[in-house]
């Protein structure tokens, strides 16, 4: 393999100058933990324009800050989500760093799809139907969580929600990063234009058009007619002017009241019962946030005392100083028409009254049970 030419490392050094802040305030902007629409767009169109610029060093780099921006905008929530924040905003850039990768593999393959098809709405298709194909998969632990779904700004496309949920989104963000993409294509500046001048070649003015065209965005190519694809965009927005979906009855979370959960996983500790760990490390939160939530079953109690017992330790741990509420989570006997049984139970409570107990009965509503019966 022939050595890069001082030119050409030139003109990839100076696009990196330009990639790697951007793709740093890019991934800051659309990466938190409520992404919006536009941000998300700006990222996706980026990395369509650099997937087939950049070699793997140069594109893995870009990812690289493009992680680092992410993990800036959960820095707040990532610091408080385990007990040792340095993992915490570790696993954090770890997981932002996989989302980066795959989106960068993603805008790589639609590339190379589109390359090898005629058609320019299979062009201009590829990149939308492989990204909403990977958001729409729930195969890792995170599920929707570790995708790029805009939580907000998609107003115009709100409608399609109730039809087509949460990929229709997916599919109309990446159609107009498409779009975008294609304004930003500049094939003349790809470096393997200037290998060819460097390397002596002679080349006819046709062939050299087919190389560069090769190269650029989706979008960006002759014939890809990015036009088409904007008008339906634009035509799909059209409902929303007058349908209203039941979705939209929602407050925003600008108009909403925010609410700080913490979950509460306290480590193993011999000689400690399991009501002392969970208490201890409630304590941590008492000043901080709103809810304080116990894992299902945190606690197991045999009698009514003991359950009073407990919930009586909780309150004397939340104190009037503090105002959080806890929902305590506990396995109990079912009751004397059932000694033998025993069952889930939820107390919510905060240091002056109970709001309510929940006695779990079914691991899902009964009116699911019941139309699952009638269908069988």
């Amino acid at each position: 393999m022939a050595p890069e030419s001082p030119t050409t490392l030139a003109v990839s050094q100076r696009r990196l100058y330009v990639v790697l802040p951007t793709a740093l305030l890019l991934g800051y902007l659309a990466l938190g933990s409520t992404p919006s629409f536009i941000p998300v767009v700006l990222v996706l169109a980026g990395l369509l324009d650099i997937a087939p610029r950049l070699d793997k060093r140069d594109l893995s780099v870009a990812c690289l800050a493009l992680s680092f921006g992410g993990t800036l905008a959960r820095c707040g929530p990532a610091y408080t989500a385990l007990e040792t924040p340095g993992l915490s905003l570790l696993l954090s850039f770890a997981v932002v760093a996989a989302e980066s990768g795959v989106a960068s593999l993603v805008a790589v393959g639609a590339t190379k799809l589109g390359r090898k098809s005629s058609s320019g709405w299979v062009r201009l298709c590829a990149f939308p139907a492989l990204w909403t194909a990977w958001d729409s998969l729930a195969m890792t632990p995170l599920g929707r969580l570790g995708t790029w779904t805009p939580a907000q700004g998609y107003g115009a496309y709100a409608w399609t929600l109730p039809f087509m949920g949460a990929p229709a989104i997916d599919w109309v963000a990446a159609s107009w990063a498409v779009v975008l993409a294609s304004m930003l294509g500049r094939p003349a500046s790809h470096p393997r234009e200037q290998n060819l001048v460097d390397l002596g070649l002679q080349t006819n003015h046709s062939d050299e058009s087919a190389l560069l065209a090769a190269n650029a965005p989706l979008g960006a190519r002759p014939n890809a007619g990015p036009s088409r694809l904007t008008l339906a965009l634009l035509a799909l927005a059209v409902p929303s002017f007058f349908y209203t979906p039941a979705t939209s009855t929602t407050p925003p979370p600008q108009a909403s009241t925010m609410l700080t959960v913490a979950c509460i996983l306290p480590p193993k500790s011999a000689g400690v019962s399991d009501e002392m760990r969970y208490i201890t490390e409630s304590k941590h939160y008492l000043t901080t946030v709103d809810l304080i939530v116990w894992p299902e079953g945190a606690v197991r109690v045999q009698t009514k005392q003991e359950k009073e017992r407990m919930l009586a330790n909780v309150t004397k741990m939340i104190g009037i100083q503090s105002h959080p509420w806890v929902a305590v989570s506990y396995i109990e006997p079912a009751g004397p028409d059932a000694p033998e049984k025993q069952r889930n139970s939820l107390t919510v409570l905060n240091w002056k009254q109970e709001l309510f107990t929940y006695h779990k009965r079914h691991l899902v509503p009964g009116k699911f049970l019941e139309r699952a019966r009638n269908a069988s």
